[in-house]
């Protein structure tokens, strides 16, 4: 796969957060691969509609749990950074679905880390985390720190409090 002025894998590339990015990196002259996962009621490409038809664009369907698929979309690209965008992101269905909300925030990120230290070594990893991970309790009058204790209240906050220690186990690992 071609590299051009760099190689990007975005996960949850058709949210917002994964589309605006995409399209960030685009302009920048990368080579752009954006992980969707097909749902059943169709799948909305019009979020990334200004760059589906730009060759520098690639969408991949695939699922972030299906490692065989990750671990060879990482090895094929060698990405020079990855954007771990994709999760199970509701609080309240992640009580309804726990275990599948901790598959998908947190073993995925996992095997995602475990398919880069595999296939590339060099490539940069960035997981969004989330202010659920203090508890969602009210915010101390100094504000949070990256020193303030984690108090997750939901299956999603754990499942991400979980992916920001791999995160950083493999990093400094």
């Amino acid at each position: 796969m071609s590299k051009g002025n760099g190689s990007v894998i975005i996960t949850g590339v058709l949210g917002q957060d994964g589309s605006y990015l995409a399209e960030h990196l685009v302009g920048s002259g990368y080579e752009v691969y954006g992980v969707y996962r097909r749902i059943s009621s169709g799948t909305n490409f019009e979020i990334v509609d200004s760059i589906r038809g730009n060759s520098k664009f690639h969408l991949m369907e695939g699922d972030v749990c299906d490692y065989p698929f990750m671990n060879s979309l990482i090895g094929d690209v060698k990405p020079d950074k990855f954007f771990s965008l994709a999760a199970q992101s509701h609080v309240g269905l992640s009580f309804k679905i726990p275990l599948e909300t901790f598959r998908v925030d947190a073993e995925a990120v996992m095997a995602q880390l475990e398919g880069i230290r595999k296939n590339s070594s060099h490539t940069r990893f960035y997981f969004a985390g989330t202010s659920e991970l203090w508890g969602g309790m009210g915010c101390p009058t100094t504000g949070f720190t990256e020193e303030s204790p984690f108090y997750p209240r939901s299956p999603y906050a754990v499942a991400k409090a979980a992916a920001f220690y791999a995160t950083r186990n493999y990093r400094e690992a």
